[in-house]
């Protein structure tokens, strides 16, 4: 039923795409000019090439953290920028080498308009944090364990991606190839449990990586008169190599017995999907285009696979310059489905555990919109969007609704005053019926407002505050022991934005900007904490906390300067300040509990960054550049975390 549903679907939306693009085309295809003839001689193009060596000091005074994005190594480095274009031929080349794990590469060539290619390659170092379990505010009834000891984390990640386009001589009809690999290896912390409620060991061990990851492209594409269509087939898989499964002595328990059994489970994925659009050309009154694709994605540990079939249909017209109507229109089928039973083997032990349905679902979106200008300098965007999720197979979910709809109505409006001042006002309604999970609201209403003013022309000054709250008036809660839904409890949250800056033209060689970003977010929710009785481990209903408030603030101040002090000499100068704050305050609800959740909760950190970048030239085509940077990291929570990182780099360019 759900394919015969899907094919009808795919028919349907294949036939209004026809009939509007049909419909369009002929009245487009009268006002297309026909083909000139251009013999004119092809413009020339001078090429240019610039190397630059030189080398790269790093200093580290504790954590690593101060430079995550780092690699800590000092490191000779080298760069290219060339650029060639003997036309029809077109050639560049751009690299930068700071060392081994910090890599770029963008390189490409063109024939005419009948060859085109491209390859970007990326490779970046990541230093990661090692969580010790040892130190103060741990609960003392679980057993830590760290296996590693000291061990210190880091990945690299490579990513490339190649573009090839063909196309056919003097018609449009293009064949194109896209593929994406990206690698990540290095080593990481695997943190998990083991045991039960009066034993449990709390486990950190070294985990090496070596995950690959493949996407690739296939397509073509062609206008015919007025009418483009494409058709594009993509396969992606995912390797997680050879350590994708961890394995652990796990004692006995009420539904096993004890054995090694595998843990922490990283599966080998692939997908594939085919996908068919055609669009009528961009440049008449009424403008319509369809898209039709159909995916698969599989998990080959467990067997479980996914299958879409979606739908797109745009129509936008423009019956006077000053007025423009928009209808988008999005389908989607989802089916899911998973084995029903899952089969766990030990060493000398195979259990089986049956397995709830996935939820399938189906999803429709609707929305309508219009752009007009009443007067010259004010431009009214209405906006409104329906959106309608049905899920089957949610009664063995329990607290998941059968469907849940969202209106959305927005306001916009933009105008401009005066000459050299810019304005622009945003309201966001949504209403939300039957909401699925609790972070979902009831309402959500948002409004942002975003101005630029130039009063004098040295001066420009940018501001952008919005304002978002929810309301959610009823959530629910999922106890295991008794088994039965909690209901009750509210939540509200309020996120407030702001940036502000301000651009200074000293004088025809010097500039100066300042900007302040602030964020803040405030979160107020009944929370429900399981309860368990200690003599026989039975279970009780959960601990209610009413009204427990979270706050996150973040102040992030810049100030940049950039200026030539003499014709041959550049000089810029960048410092940033960034301070980040959290907290959650739990009530009395849960005194009871022998630790204060307010001692895992607090987050304080301020981060400082000092960039200074002199460059001369010595003489035509030889330049000597010098960079230092500063990254100054504290944690004043926890002060195993700080660390400062100075990188100089000094640098020789020639150019030709």
């Amino acid at each position: 039923m759900k394919r015969s549903r899907a094919r009808r679907f795919l028919r349907e939306c294949l036939s209004l795409g026809l009939i509007v693009c049909g419909t369009v085309a002929p009245a487009l295809a009268e006002g297309t000019p026909k083909g000139v003839e251009n013999n004119a001689r092809l413009p020339s193009c001078q090429s240019k090439t610039q190397f630059f060596a030189g080398y790269r000091w790093v200093n580290l005074d504790d954590s690593e953290r101060a430079g995550e994005y780092q690699d800590l190594h000092s490191s000779l480095t080298a760069g290219i920028d060339a650029f060639s274009c003997p036309l029809p031929y077109r050639f560049h080349l751009n690299g930068e080498f700071l060392n081994k794990n910090d890599v770029y590469a963008d390189t490409g060539y063109a024939y005419s308009d009948l060859l085109l290619f491209r390859d970007i390659f990326i490779r970046v170092h990541h230093n990661l944090e090692h969580s010790d379990y040892q130190h103060s505010g741990e609960p003392p009834e679980i057993n830590y364990e760290d296996r590693n000891v000291g061990a210190r984390y880091s990945t690299n990640i490579s990513n490339n991606f190649l573009s090839l386009r063909l196309k056919a001589p003097d018609f449009p009809f293009h064949i194109f190839l896209k593929h994406r690999y990206v690698a990540k290896e290095g080593s990481i912390q695997q943190r998990f449990l083991l045991g039960g409620f009066e034993n449990i060991h709390k486990i950190s061990e070294t985990r090496q990586i070596d995950w690959r990851s493949n996407a690739i492209t296939l397509g073509v594409n062609s206008h015919l008169g007025p009418l483009e269509i494409e058709y594009t087939h993509d396969f992606s898989r995912f390797d997680p190599g050879n350590n994708n499964v961890l394995y652990d002595f796990y004692p006995a328990a009420a539904t096993r017995p004890a054995d090694i059994y595998p843990h922490n489970v990283i599966p080998e994925t692939e997908s594939r999907a085919n996908s068919l659009k055609l669009h009528t050309s961009y440049t008449g009154r009424i403008v319509a285009s369809v898209t039709l694709d159909n995916g698969h994605r599989k998990n080959n540990y467990s067997g479980a696979v996914a299958d879409t079939w979606q739908g797109a249909v745009d129509v936008s017209w423009v019956p006077a310059p000053s007025l423009m109507f928009f209808f988008k229109y999005r389908h989607r089928d989802l089916a899911l489905d998973n084995p029903d039973f899952v089969t766990l083997k030990g060493l000398a032990h195979t259990m089986t555990y049956p397995v709830r349905r996935s939820i399938s679902s189906r999803k429709d979106i609707f929305s309508w919109s219009a752009s007009f200008r009443p007067i010259s300098r004010l431009t009214i965007i209405p906006a409104y969007h329906f959106e309608h999720l049905a899920r089957q197979d949610s009664a063995a979910w329990r607290i998941l609704p059968e469907y849940t709809n969202i209106h959305s109505i927005k306001l916009t409006a933009y105008t401009r005053p005066l000459n050299k001042l810019k304005f622009k006002a945003i309201y966001d309604y949504k209403y939300y019926d039957h909401p699925a999970y609790n972070i979902e609201p009831d309402s959500s209403n948002q409004v942002r407002f975003s101005t630029t003013y130039l009063p004098i022309p040295q001066v420009t000054a940018l501001l952008d505050y919005s304002l978002t709250l929810n309301v959610r008036n009823h959530i629910r809660y999922l106890n295991v022991e008794p088994d039965t839904v909690v209901d009750g409890g509210k939540r509200t949250s309020r996120n407030d934005r702001f940036l502000g800056s301000l651009s200074f033209m000293l004088s025809p060689k010097a500039s100066l900007t300042a900007s302040w970003a602030y964020y803040r977010g405030e979160i107020e929710q009944d929370l429900a904490y399981g309860k368990w009785d200690a003599p026989g481990w039975d279970g009780d209903l959960p601990y209610i906390d009413p009204g427990v408030p979270y706050t996150n603030e973040s102040n992030s101040y810049t100030l940049s300067l950039n200026f030539r002090p003499r014709d041959d000499t550049t000089c810029t100068a960048d410092i940033s300040h960034t301070i980040s704050a959290g907290k959650l305050l739990p009530g009395t609800a849960i005194t009871e509990t022998p630790d204060s959740l307010t001692s895992f909760s607090a987050l304080k950190i301020s981060e400082t960054e000092l960039s200074i970048k002199i460059t001369k030239q010595l003489r035509p085509g030889w330049e000597v550049g010098l960079k230092l940077l500063s990254h100054i990291y504290n944690d004043e929570i926890d002060d195993r975390q700080d660390g400062t990182v100075y990188i100089t780099t000094f640098s020789l360019k020639r150019s030709f």
